[in-house]
């Protein structure tokens, strides 16, 4: 089951990657953003 969802989620991450790079934005490039590790504060 934790391999399914491990494969589940990996096809949905290529594919929003996909989207974002028609749009525009390179996440495979983006090595300098800090992103957030822990609970962003709203």
């Amino acid at each position: 089951m934790l391999e399914d969802l491990e494969s589940i989620h990996t096809t949905l991450l290529d594919a929003y990657k996909a989207v974002m790079l028609l749009s525009g934005v390179d996440l495979d490039s983006a090595n300098g953003v800090n992103l957030p590790t822990t609970h962003v504060p709203i």
